[in-house]
């Protein structure tokens, strides 16, 4: 792939803006130039990663802090690229394979050589993580779902 997507680099921007800033992500996403410039269909799929990267950002954290040996040592703003990618990946409709190969040039455009690392931890999530939230999907459809499938479907 050649690139990230225009979209995702607006999400990845106001994500870290956010952080940076400790705002709301909701008034940092209104304000940034970036975001406006998009089309409609791009806008949303922006507003749906800020705003779900958001809310299970602790659980992102935990599934990315697993998969890395040691997980202090990640830069925020590898940190911020690899939490949307995860996201992406386990609740979104993207193909998986699609969304950690955009989620590998999200990293490579803030930390070309941490994009090595991305691709293993994001493919890692895609092969573990993605059939564990799919299969609690169902369990929750189906009535038969405890905390735990709760948690994960959460996305």
């Amino acid at each position: 792939m050649s690139g990230a997507s225009p979209a995702r680099v607006a999400a990845l921007l106001t994500l870290s803006e956010r952080r940076r800033r400790n705002g709301r992500v909701r008034d940092i996403e209104r304000m940034s130039k970036q975001v406006g410039s998009l089309s409609a269909v791009d806008r949303a799929l922006v507003t749906r990663l800020l705003m779900g990267t958001t809310a299970t950002s602790a659980l992102l954290d935990s599934l990315i802090d697993e998969r890395l040996r040691r997980p202090s040592s990640v830069e925020p703003r590898v940190r911020d690229a690899l939490q949307l990618a995860a996201f992406e990946v386990c609740y979104l409709d993207t193909p998986a394979a699609v969304a950690a190969s955009q989620g590998v040039e999200l990293v490579r455009l803030v930390s070309p050589r941490a994009a090595g690392l991305a691709n293993a931890v994001l493919r890692r999530i895609a092969s573990e993580v993605r059939p564990r939230v799919e299969a609690a999907r169902g369990r929750v459809a189906d009535g038969t779902f405890d905390e735990a499938d709760l948690a994960l479907v959460s996305g």
